[in-house]
């Protein structure tokens, strides 16, 4: 029971603001995914992020390089 209100269950209303809401969770959670996609993409087509000591430290494109002769 709800206290107060004298009945069993709440009122579950759909109003305008939790539309709204769920719209927005909806368009977070496109954004996030598509951002995940991305970043998927740029790593399967060869970005590589180095932190090690081996190489400076940075953002690389990884290339094959053709063999010269």
């Amino acid at each position: 029971m709800v206290i107060g209100t004298g009945k069993d269950t709440p009122e579950m209303g759909k109003d305008d603001n939790s539309k709204t809401r769920v719209k927005r969770l909806r368009w977070f959670a496109l954004g996030c995914l598509a951002g995940v996609a991305g970043v998927w993409a740029m790593c399967a087509s060869g970005l590589r992020i180095n932190g090690t000591g081996s190489e400076p430290v940075g953002i690389y494109w990884a290339i094959s390089k053709q063999a010269t002769g």
